[in-house]
């Protein structure tokens, strides 16, 4: 050993690096509290959410059933459902699930129906099919339309 060499407390250096660990892992135990506080939080305003949906479905559908008789009331009672209308009196429309449509172009369209030309391995067969399909193309120009 050199004589710039100084010697360690083993026991110090032991106890300090519990001191810095212990501090790495209250930092993590107080994060592990928060995260589950947190959590716990977003689950309550779920439910309550869910809950207060529920109860605001069930006052309307409540409502909807009230004026609907009511609005029948009016009919038996003389008024005419253009009467109702022009005093700005009508039923809310029932809303009808609507199905999703995919969007497509024309190309896209006139693509999914064109049959694709087989492949080959074999490049004189490829030169080959890629002339019968420009020839085909240029025919079907060519030709006069039937009346």
């Amino acid at each position: 050993m050199s004589a710039d060499t100084k010697t360690v407390d083993v026991g110090h250096v032991a106890q300090r690096s519990e001191e810095l660990l212990n501090q790495r892992v209250e930092a993590v135990r107080e994060l592990a509290h928060a995260h589950n506080e947190r959590a716990a939080a977003e689950a309550e305003a779920k439910r309550r959410r869910d809950e207060l949906e529920a109860e605001l479905k069930e006052t309307a559908d409540l409502l909807e059933g009230i004026n609907r008789e009511k609005y029948d009331a009016a009919l038996k009672a003389g008024w005419t459902e253009r009467d109702l209308r022009g005093l700005k009196l009508t039923l809310p429309a029932k809303k009808t699930p609507q199905r999703r449509r995919r969007r497509t172009t024309t190309a896209a369209k006139q693509h999914a129906t064109e049959t694709p030309p087989a492949i080959s391995s074999d490049p004189a067969q490829e030169t080959h099919n890629a002339h019968v399909t420009h020839n085909d193309h240029a025919e079907s120009r060519r030709q006069p339309k039937a009346s």
